[in-house]
Formats: C-alpha cells, sequence, structure tokens
C-alpha cells in the first residue's frame, strides 16, 4: 500500500483522531512515547508508569520511596513540567490535544500508586 494511502487508511481506521503540530508532522490522540493507546486512561497510566520507573532505569524501592514522598498532584505537575506536555515551547500542547488535565495525570498516579500497595 503506498505511504499516502496508509495515512489515509489510519486516519480513517482511528475516526479522524489525527492532529496537526507546528512543525506539520501529525499526532494520534491517546499516543505517547511511540505506542498508541485504546483509551485516554490507559495512556495517562502509561505516562504515571514510566516517570515514576524512569524507563526501567528506577528500581522497585526507589519508585516507592518517591510514591512516600510525593503526591500525586506533585507528581502529576513535576511530569508536566519536565516533560512539557501543557505545550511550553510552541509546542501543540499533548494535555490539550488528549484532552486531560493536571487532575486526570494525578488520577493515573493514585491509581499506579494503588497497584503499589496492593502487592
Amino acid at each position: 500500500m503506498p505511504h499516502g494511502a496508509t495515512v489515509r487508511h489510519l486516519e480513517a481506521s482511528i475516526g479522524g483522531a489525527l492532529g496537526t503540530n507546528r512543525g506539520g508532522k501529525k499526532m494520534v490522540r491517546n499516543q505517547f512515547n511511540g505506542t498508541l493507546y485504546r483509551t485516554t486512561t490507559d495512556m495517562l497510566d502509561a505516562i504515571a508508569e514510566e516517570w515514576l520507573s524512569a524507563g526501567g532505569a528506577n528500581g522497585i524501592d526507589f519508585q516507592r520511596a518517591v510514591l512516600d514522598e510525593l503526591s500525586d498532584d506533585e507528581l502529576a505537575a513535576e511530569v508536566i513540567t519536565e516533560w512539557k506536555l501543557d505545550g511550553r515551547n510552541d509546542e501543540e500542547p499533548h494535555m490539550e490535544f488528549n484532552e486531560y488535565s493536571a487532575s486526570d495525570l494525578a488520577a493515573a498516579f493514585g491509581r499506579l500508586r494503588g497497584r503499589f500497595n496492593a502487592a
């Protein structure tokens, strides 16, 4: 299938959930770190897990210590600031495009905290 046809097929299959960032690149809703998620909740959970684990670099004990030290709101604020999810530097705001708030991201940290507490 030619590349243009592939893009049109992708646009149709995801129900028009594509946008364009200021650089002209296509953005897909519920996409984070190169992975497309079925729901915004799944994507937010992935963001929280990636932040806390640093992509697997942070061990379980360190992750537990961070959860003991910081609230869900504080963790969400750190991620938003450090990863510029609110669109600083003239970037398309990931938060706006994917229609989530800081409190939605904090809730993802709460779910992650719950999984840690259950383990």
